[in-house]
């Protein structure tokens, strides 16, 4: 699932409502999960990670997160 957030200060807003959507970069969660970018967007498009896209108030993204607690369960699972 994809949320999209139209700036920063929403987004941060959003984290201190929902501490658990707070997330890492799509690059830092392939290097947690030891896959490729192309497998990591096969994760996100399975709906087995979530991620948040953050614009810059004109609807272009700028940064996206991928959420830590999706990554934690995906590597726990892993180990099982």
């Amino acid at each position: 699932m994809r949320r999209k957030f139209p700036n920063q200060k929403a987004w941060e807003m959003q984290v201190m409502k929902e501490p658990e959507i707070d997330g890492v970069s799509p690059e830092e969660a392939a290097q947690w999960l030891g896959v490729s970018m192309e497998e990591l967007n096969r994760l996100i498009t399975d709906n087995v990670l979530q991620v948040a896209d953050i614009c810059d108030n004109t609807d272009r993204v700028v940064r996206t997160v991928v959420r830590t607690m999706d990554i934690k369960r995906a590597l726990a699972k892993r180990k099982t």
